[in-house]
């Protein structure tokens, strides 16, 4: 994780470098994930920007994100 704010969240996905197929796939999959707001997943420059309401930590949504990404 790059950055950690309450309710905001930036990854740094290596995995997502140049592949905007799987960047879409991940956005749409963060995207079901009650609490999670939006999602942008930058396939240029690998990082994932997630806003979540305050009913999810940051701790809460880590674990779902590298699920989906590795």
């Amino acid at each position: 994780m790059r950055f950690n704010v309450p309710g905001r969240q930036r990854w740094s996905v290596p995995e997502m470098f140049g592949k905007p197929r799987a960047a879409d796939v991940l956005t749409g999959a963060l995207r079901k994930i009650r609490g999670i707001k939006s999602v942008r997943v930058n396939s240029v420059t690998g990082s994932v920007l997630v806003h979540h309401g305050a009913s999810l930590a940051a701790a809460d949504v880590a674990p779902f994100c590298a699920a989906l990404w590795h």
